[in-house]
Protein backbone atom coordinates (compact mmCIF):
# COMPACT_ATOMS: atom_id res chain seq x y z
CA UNK A 1 0.00 0.00 0.00
CA UNK A 2 0.66 3.37 -0.33
CA UNK A 3 1.03 4.79 2.83
CA UNK A 4 1.92 8.71 3.01
CA UNK A 5 5.31 8.69 5.59
CA UNK A 6 4.54 12.31 6.02
CA UNK A 7 1.29 11.65 7.25
CA UNK A 8 2.01 8.71 9.00
CA UNK A 9 4.30 10.59 11.33
CA UNK A 10 2.16 13.35 11.89
CA UNK A 11 -0.83 10.86 12.82
CA UNK A 12 2.40 8.73 14.88
CA UNK A 13 3.10 12.23 16.65
CA UNK A 14 -0.40 13.09 17.64
CA UNK A 15 -1.08 9.61 18.79
CA UNK A 16 2.09 9.57 20.78
CA UNK A 17 1.26 13.05 22.16
CA UNK A 18 -2.47 12.72 23.05
CA UNK A 19 -1.04 9.33 25.02
CA UNK A 20 1.52 10.93 26.81
CA UNK A 21 -1.40 13.54 28.05
CA UNK A 22 -3.68 11.36 29.19
CA UNK A 23 -1.13 9.21 30.98
CA UNK A 24 -0.27 12.82 32.38
CA UNK A 25 -3.51 13.57 33.70
CA UNK A 26 -4.32 10.08 35.07
CA UNK A 27 -1.15 10.17 36.82
CA UNK A 28 -2.64 13.85 38.15
CA UNK A 29 -5.55 11.73 39.04
CA UNK A 30 -4.19 9.63 41.56
CA UNK A 31 -1.00 11.63 42.85
CA UNK A 32 -2.99 15.09 42.88
CA UNK A 33 0.77 16.34 41.98
CA UNK A 34 -0.24 19.90 40.92
CA UNK A 35 2.84 21.24 39.80
CA UNK A 36 4.15 18.31 37.45
CA UNK A 37 1.02 18.11 35.16
CA UNK A 38 1.53 22.36 34.91
CA UNK A 39 5.11 21.52 33.71
CA UNK A 40 4.13 18.86 31.41
CA UNK A 41 1.47 21.18 29.96
CA UNK A 42 4.01 23.81 29.42
CA UNK A 43 6.53 21.53 27.94
CA UNK A 44 4.02 20.96 25.34
CA UNK A 45 3.45 24.57 24.41
CA UNK A 46 6.89 24.95 24.83
CA UNK A 47 7.80 22.43 22.28
CA UNK A 48 5.48 22.19 19.10
CA UNK A 49 2.31 23.07 21.00
CA UNK A 50 -0.82 20.79 20.75
CA UNK A 51 -0.79 18.04 17.32
CA UNK A 52 -4.19 17.65 17.25
CA UNK A 53 -7.72 19.68 17.34
CA UNK A 54 -9.42 19.55 19.91
CA UNK A 55 -10.85 22.54 22.44
CA UNK A 56 -10.58 20.81 25.52
CA UNK A 57 -6.99 20.24 25.19
CA UNK A 58 -6.12 23.45 23.46
CA UNK A 59 -7.36 25.33 26.76
CA UNK A 60 -6.00 23.03 29.12
CA UNK A 61 -2.92 24.88 30.08
CA UNK A 62 -5.06 27.83 30.63
CA UNK A 63 -7.40 26.62 32.81
CA UNK A 64 -4.29 25.40 35.24
CA UNK A 65 -2.94 28.39 35.25
CA UNK A 66 -6.40 30.15 36.37
CA UNK A 67 -6.34 27.16 38.75
CA UNK A 68 -2.80 28.52 40.16
CA UNK A 69 -3.87 32.26 39.63
CA UNK A 70 -1.26 32.96 36.59
CA UNK A 71 -3.64 35.06 34.90
CA UNK A 72 -0.81 36.72 32.81
CA UNK A 73 0.59 33.51 31.91
CA UNK A 74 -2.99 32.31 30.75
CA UNK A 75 -4.13 35.73 28.78
CA UNK A 76 -0.35 34.70 26.51
CA UNK A 77 -1.25 30.78 25.75
CA UNK A 78 -4.85 32.04 24.80
CA UNK A 79 -3.78 34.60 22.67
CA UNK A 80 -1.41 32.11 21.25
CA UNK A 81 -4.24 29.62 20.41
CA UNK A 82 -6.37 32.66 18.96
CA UNK A 83 -3.61 33.57 16.82
CA UNK A 84 -2.80 30.10 15.73
CA UNK A 85 -6.58 28.39 15.44
CA UNK A 86 -8.84 30.42 13.78
CA UNK A 87 -11.75 27.90 14.89
CA UNK A 88 -11.17 28.97 18.75
CA UNK A 89 -11.39 32.31 18.42
CA UNK A 90 -14.40 33.20 20.12
CA UNK A 91 -13.40 30.98 22.58
CA UNK A 92 -10.15 32.39 22.84
CA UNK A 93 -12.21 36.11 22.91
CA UNK A 94 -14.62 34.65 25.96
CA UNK A 95 -11.57 32.85 28.06
CA UNK A 96 -9.44 36.58 28.02
CA UNK A 97 -12.73 37.69 29.51
CA UNK A 98 -12.51 35.08 32.49
CA UNK A 99 -8.77 35.73 33.26
CA UNK A 100 -9.20 39.43 33.17
CA UNK A 101 -12.68 39.35 35.50
CA UNK A 102 -10.63 36.69 37.82
CA UNK A 103 -7.47 38.79 37.86
CA UNK A 104 -9.32 41.61 38.87
CA UNK A 105 -11.49 39.89 41.68
CA UNK A 106 -7.61 38.52 42.82
CA UNK A 107 -6.24 42.22 42.91
CA UNK A 108 -8.88 43.72 44.64
CA UNK A 109 -9.32 40.56 47.35
CA UNK A 110 -5.69 41.23 48.17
Amino acid sequence: SDLDPEGYKTLKGQDDQLAAIKKAEAKYESDKDFDALLTFWENIWASSGLKFEGSKWHFRLPDLYIKAKRFDDAIVIVQRIKNTKKNYSDKADSYINKIEERKAKATANK
